[in-house]
């Protein structure tokens, strides 16, 4: 049994309806039709004023699939706040970090990705060793059901520094027990290079699933949420050479409050270069 965390925020409006259309196709043709095991889907969905939720309000639930929604709200995009809040109400061993826009068309996905962590006591792993990134051609493509010859395209593999998020897995207790993912890390740029470089320092694995997965297209990033990067490469640089200590100190912290993220909780207590 496993719960599959998607964090979701509507941080470029203009991409919305792309985004809408990625997840929904995705729950219905990729989550829905899971065999081996049974899943659950927890959508978190930040909200960046307050008052608007477009995903909450747009999703539709294939009919058999669970699937849970949180509604949180925070001025800027925290993707570890949104995961951490989704993994404090999940109960099940496993757990998955899921970006909307993933797709597998293996519908024994996760049944077969826990069941090599199972044999290979892997605590955490990628969830593919093979990522293609598709361009708006080929989603309408998947979308309408053509076959796309993926031995003719380039794939990249999980990379330290780069290629680290899409669908990430880890065993839910494991999660908890090194400091869950680091609410100080805003906005976009580095949260999954500085989640897994602390999860390989206490597992001392770096492993993936043999597993083909797609990134659907969708239009750009939003700049405004790039804004943290700078910081973010500081902390992400603190982690790597005092990974103990940042676990530690995280561990110590009431992550995954759903009310507001750590970093704006721990403002009176100095930052978090401070701290560590």
């Amino acid at each position: 049994m496993i719960d599959v965390i998607i964090p979701v925020c509507n941080m470029v409006e203009e991409s919305f309806e792309d985004r809408i259309e990625t997840l929904n196709f995705s729950l219905e043709h990729f989550y829905a039709k899971q065999q081996l095991t049974n899943i659950r889907v927890i959508i978190v969905e930040q909200s960046l004023d307050g008052k608007l939720f477009p995903y909450l309000n747009r999703i539709k639930c294939p009919e058999g699939l669970d699937i849970k929604f949180i509604d949180i709200h925070n001025e800027t995009f925290n993707k570890q706040w949104c995961t951490n809040c989704g993994v404090k109400k999940s109960d099940r061993e496993y757990i998955a970090i899921a970006e909307c826009d993933m797709f597998s068309m293996n519908d024994k996905y996760f049944g077969e990705a826990m069941l090599h962590m199972e044999q290979r006591d892997l605590q955490w792993a990628f969830g593919w060793n093979k990522l293609y990134y598709t361009e708006k051609e080929d989603k309408v493509a998947i979308i309408k059901g053509e076959d796309i010859d993926w031995d003719k395209r380039k794939h990249v593999e999980p990379k330290r520094g780069y290629s680290e998020g899409g669908i990430v897995f880890y065993k839910r207790e494991f999660f908890n027990d090194f400091g869950m993912a680091n609410e100080f890390v805003k906005g976009l740029g580095g949260p999954d290079n500085e989640l897994s470089s602390r999860a390989e320092f206490v597992s001392k694995t770096y492993a993936s699933v043999p597993q083909t997965v797609i990134h659907l297209w969708h239009t750009t990033k939003n700049k405004t949420q790039m804004g943290h990067r700078k910081n973010n490469q500081t902390i992400i640089g603190i982690s790597r050479r005092n990974t103990k200590k940042v676990n530690e100190y995280l561990t110590s912290l009431n992550m995954g409050y759903i009310k507001v993220p750590v970093c704006d909780t721990n403002k009176e207590e100095g930052s978090f270069i401070f701290n560590v």
